[in-house]
């Protein structure tokens, strides 16, 4: 605002601030301040700022809550308490600033996060080599008794009246997994049925993601609500989903993907 420059204006300048952000949230895991300094940032200007820890914190602090909430969340729907909890892993490079290991802390009854790895970065090298070992059946010792269960991240259903999300596959069901729902004509003699897919968690369909819009053809005339729609909704071990629907006593009905 003192220059009147705007760097959001300008792609490299955007992502050179990002980069020099990124690096001083990780100094400040040791440092009170840090200063940034950027040469030839924005219009061939010079950017230099200082950022203390007590500041990183007041900006983060949205952010910081946010994540805990996201952890309380998923220690509810586990039905576990902090103490259930034999060891704490924080991944990523958030997981260097020190307000957030402490609210961890906190939140786990004093227990400290593991220190045993060298970077938050060896957990997920370790588990995508642990995982690719066991799906090419070369894992040893203790990692041949390990079950890795996949689950499907968001819920799945679809649209019925009012515009409201029926769920049929819930979030964290285990992948690849099946749901059949049961459809019907609206109207005498209808000819089709529309089904439209949506992902996600809210009660309306309009806040929701929108997977896809199906339409089974072929149902032959009869007045409404005579004819059945079988529709099997299937979610594969990739998370790929796909309908398949049938009339019944109509084997000749077609879905068709719109």
């Amino acid at each position: 605002h003192e220059t009147g420059l705007d760097p959001s204006r300008s792609a490299e300048a955007v992502e050179r601030l990002r980069r020099a952000c990124e690096s001083a949230k990780e100094n400040l895991a040791t440092r009170d301040k840090i200063c940034i300094q950027l040469d030839s940032f924005c219009s061939g200007r010079d950017f230099q700022g200082i950022l203390s820890y007590d500041l990183f914190n007041e900006l983060c602090r949205s952010l910081l809550h946010k994540a805990t909430s996201a952890v309380e969340k998923v220690l509810k729907e586990a039905k576990l308490s902090g103490t259930d909890i034999d060891e704490i892993v924080l991944l990523g490079r958030s997981s260097c600033i020190p307000s957030l290991s402490k609210l961890i802390r906190d939140m786990f009854g004093g227990k400290e996060p593991s220190t045993h790895l060298r970077s938050p970065f060896e957990a997920v090298a370790r588990g995508a080599a642990l995982q690719a070992a066991i799906l090419t059946n070369h894992a040893k010792g203790a990692a041949e008794h390990f079950l890795v269960i996949d689950v499907v991240p968001f819920s799945f259903g679809i649209e019925i009246a009012g515009g409201m999300m029926k769920t049929l596959i819930a979030r964290q069901s285990v992948i690849p997994c099946v749901k059949m729902q049961s459809f019907t004509t609206y109207s005498d003699n209808n000819a089709n049925v529309y089904v439209q897919v949506y992902e996600g968690e809210h009660q309306r369909t309009k806040d929701c993601a929108s997977v896809g819009r199906f339409e089974v053809l072929g149902i032959p005339p009869a007045p409404r609500g005579v004819p059945k729609v079988d529709v099997q909704f299937c979610l594969d071990a990739n998370a790929m989903f796909s309908l398949r629907g049938r009339v019944r006593s109509h084997p000749r009905a077609v879905l068709k993907f719109l």
